[in-house]
């Protein structure tokens, strides 16, 4: 180990190897190798020094075991961590410590003022070390393995550039283990505002494309398709019924090429309307196969005056295959209920599926303006907003799981910004830039 440390950034006391100095001498540590998602362990520290100089170094300790725990209360702005230096020409590699207690030698009233002291820290950690930042390449339709702040649309069709999902492909996932995600995102539509947002990712070791994510009006099946310039993809499809009973509306065939992407996995639809409607309607989405009823989703309430409608997962294909052979073509069918039987007409121009490999949903108390950026960092577990002042204020309720970069696998991103009108508005533009922080289980 070229180096051991204990603090924050920009306030380390090193304990071994590199840059150590007096009254610190050596550390050893006391790993826990353990499977557990949590582990205790300890660092033993040798000392040697004037009394003095121990009596600080002690204090110094003392204030790390207190900056932990008023973190652990929301009252300082760091964690504490064990900070590793594996070689010269690695990354550094940090375990936030909790729980933390100190212990000396049973004799160190006598060997301090003799000039030694052993020392024994103990602490909790998570049952892995995290490395420092590194900039995760992204490629979408404006460009190849950027490290820069890269455009998104609020919508993908077969002609938009840019779109709304990112690829960092498989090449540039170097860590041992699913590594945290730092993904910031920011408003770059002048005079419009975002208030909410959905971030999905998907993992795939091998499909790198995005064409089995998005069901078009021009892909479905049923009603009326009507061209229309400012509807996703050129298009949006009409049906309109009369039944105070449920109805089938619209309906899509998954062929097994998209099944294989789609992989088993589970997936949020989003039902994008190119036109609101006024009425209080109930909608459901179906897997079918042969007339047969495979696997369908709760209803959802679809409320008058609201582009989207967000339903529960589904799974696609459903159930678990042998994946021996391709998966047979399913049709995933919209059906509609109005219970008052009276006309309703629907506008579709897209059904979306969102991925839930990963995902989180940050639903907003007030709206991002032109420069705002939302920041999700999963090792800190912190979601904020930074203004273009360079000022910071938590605005959103986060909703999900850690976003996290998988080894060896391509990893496609998903984006969906919703306003303060409860809009999905196609034309709303954001910049994306993601680090990552490689994790590992030993060092």
């Amino acid at each position: 180990m070229n180096q051991i440390a204990i603090g924050e950034p920009g306030a380390w006391t090193v304990l071994d190897g590199a840059g150590v100095a007096m009254p610190f001498v050596s550390a050893a540590m006391i790993f826990n190798y353990s499977s557990e998602e949590r582990v205790r362990e300890s660092v033993e520290m040798k000392l040697s020094g004037t009394p003095a100089q121990l009596s600080a170094a002690l204090a110094a300790i003392e204030t790390i075991r207190l900056r932990a725990l008023a973190y652990a209360r929301g009252e300082y702005v760091s964690p504490q961590y064990l900070r590793f230096w594996p070689t010269d020409a690695d990354l550094y590699y940090y375990a936030q410590m909790d729980d933390i207690w100190i212990e000396t030698n049973p004799d160190a009233y006598i060997t301090r003022q003799k000039g030694s002291l052993l020392i024994i820290l103990h602490y909790t950690r998570h049952n892995h070390f995290d490395g420092d930042e590194i900039p995760l390449p992204l490629t979408g339709r404006i460009g190849e393995d950027l490290t820069t702040p890269i455009p998104i649309l609020n919508h993908t069709s077969t002609t938009s550039s840019p779109s709304s999902t990112l690829l960092a492909k498989a090449e540039h996932a170097v860590t041992h283990l699913p590594a945290p995600l730092r993904i910031e995102v920011a408003n770059t539509r002048l005079s419009t505002t975002f208030r909410s947002l959905f971030i999905g990712l998907y993992h795939h070791p091998t499909h790198t494309g995005d064409e089995n994510f998005f069901v078009n009006a021009g892909s479905l099946t049923g009603g009326t398709l009507y061209p229309d310039a400012g509807a996703i993809d050129g298009n949006y499809r009409r049906v309109t019924w009369t039944s105070s009973a449920w109805t089938d509306l619209l309906s899509h065939p998954i062929p097994p090429n998209y099944a294989v992407a789609d992989d088993g996995r589970t997936f949020r639809p989003i039902l994008h309307l190119r036109n609101t409607h006024v009425y209080n309607l109930h909608l459901r989405l179906s897997l079918i196969r042969d007339g047969s009823v495979l696997q369908t989703c709760e209803p959802v309430y679809s409320p008058p005056n609201c582009n989207y409608v967000l339903f529960p997962p589904l799974q696609i294909p459903p159930n678990q295959l042998l994946r021996e052979l391709s998966p047979l073509t399913l049709d995933l069918q919209l059906s509609g209920l109005r219970e008052t039987g009276a006309a309703s007409t629907l506008d579709v121009d897209q059904i979306a599926l969102f991925p839930l490999d990963g995902a989180a949903y940050f639903q907003g108390f007030t709206h991002l303006d032109q420069h705002d950026v939302l920041i999700d960092d999963s090792h800190r577990g912190i979601s904020v907003v930074r203004d273009e002042n360079t000022h910071e204020t938590v605005a959103h309720l986060r909703q999900g799981g850690p976003l996290l970069l998988y080894p060896n696998e391509n990893t496609r991103f998903f984006f969906a910004m919703i306003n303060s009108s409860n809009l999905i508005d196609i034309d709303q533009t954001a910049s994306v830039q993601i680090t990552y922080r490689p994790r590992v289980r030993v060092l």
